[in-house]
């Protein structure tokens, strides 16, 4: 089946003929439509511009080195070498803030039984996407809890990125469908932008593409959410977790100074908004980095660090992740008792309701360190 169900393709949509990653049939329909629909051919020709432009700085392009990290940058014509500009904000009428502030908490309140019955069908594509389509986008509600339904899928992504990545594809099937957001009533614009919900889909897929390895589709949707994030108003903290993301991609690529570039980016707009568990995160995507690049010795505190919150705030998913992270570059710098010790002591932190999926991977991790130590 077509997976094109507006009569102009969306920008997504362009980007993904740029690439090759339609479908034959899409393909075909994109080709008959711009025949005859002048604008979109020019919008196909920018987006071969755009495609080629950002392949040559793939294949061509270097990160400026040097001694000093805060002088890194990612080379020119990367779509994150910086933040996107974006509109200053413009403040309500005062006489409206008590009201606004009302239909705010009204709306917000009355997601949270849609928020749970979208995160119930999730495992059924047929009623998740019933239940979508059911969704009125003029309703604030409605959009509240997709939103916080796809923060939900983020955080818990570990457990299903096939759900997650479905979930993401589903939603942005949605807002192709709806509205664009035009003569939409202000305030339901006001609380949750169209644009921040498309943004969200994108960074949703983005993160279940990063966890089953399809790293060319991941970018696609990373770039388009960190756009989606700049044009809705520029949310500091949504941007950082794009960045987060995104270093994620390129360290899994084996670009490591280009994903210490982006988290630590990411990393000083958590801390300045003191949260925490994102600041935790955004350590470990450091100290990843850095022991990408051959910088175990500054990596190995920052993980030490985020374990620490981890298990203060009972986050066991990253907590064993980072154990992990942990005790590989422990092992490569040959401190094979102190690994050893980190395993042994999380296997007596972990709760054991939490998942025995957590509770296998740290004794896997420990028989590995005991096997390196010939401790058969």
């Amino acid at each position: 089946m077509s997976e094109l169900t507006t009569v102009h393709p969306d920008e997504f949509a362009l980007l993904r003929y740029a690439a090759c990653e339609l479908s034959a049939e899409d393909r075909r329909s994109i080709d008959t439509h711009v025949q005859s629909c002048g604008p979109c051919s020019r919008r196909l020709d920018r987006t071969f511009a755009l495609d080629t432009a950002l392949r040559e700085v793939a294949d061509c392009g270097a990160l400026a080195i040097s001694d000093d990290d805060d002088a890194l940058q990612l080379p020119l014509g990367d779509p994150f070498r910086q933040r996107p500009e974006y509109p200053a904000f413009v403040p309500r009428r005062a006489g409206d803030a008590l009201q606004f502030a009302a239909f705010a908490r009204d709306a917000s309140d009355r997601s949270l039984a849609l928020r749970e019955s979208l995160r119930a069908a999730m495992p059924d594509p047929k009623i998740l996407s019933n239940l979508l389509e059911n969704l009125a986008l003029s309703d604030p509600a409605a959009r509240y809890a997709i939103l916080y339904a796809m923060q939900d899928s983020g955080r818990e992504i570990a457990s299903s990125p096939v759900a997650a990545l479905r979930f993401a594809e589903q939603v942005l099937e949605r807002l192709r469908g709806g509205s664009s957001g035009a003569g939409e009533d202000a305030d339901v614009e006001a609380l949750v932008p169209l644009l921040m919900l498309r943004g969200q889909a994108h960074l949703l897929a983005g993160q279940a593409c990063n966890w089953t390895a399809q790293f060319d589709q991941a970018k696609t949707h990373l770039r388009l959410a960190y756009r989606s994030f700049g044009k809705a108003g520029g949310d500091e903290i949504g941007l950082a977790i794009v960045e987060h993301v995104e270093a994620q991609r390129r360290f899994l690529l084996d670009r490591g100074a280009e994903a210490l570039v982006l988290a630590k980016r990411a990393k000083a707009s958590f801390e300045s908004f003191g949260i925490e568990d994102l600041t935790a995160k955004a350590d470990v995507a450091v100290g990843t980095a850095l022991g990408k690049m051959g910088r175990e010795e500054e990596a190995i505190p920052l993980l030490y660090s985020a374990l620490a919150v981890f298990e203060r705030r009972g986050i066991w998913s990253n907590y064993v992740a980072t154990l992990s992270n942990l005790c590989t570059i422990l092992q490569k710098v040959g401190r094979l008792d102190d690994a050893k010790r980190e395993y042994a002591r999380a296997i007596r932190r972990v709760p054991r309701e939490s998942s025995g999926l957590y509770l296998a991977i740290i004794r896997h991790g420990l028989a590995e360190v005991l096997f390196l130590g010939k401790r058969y």
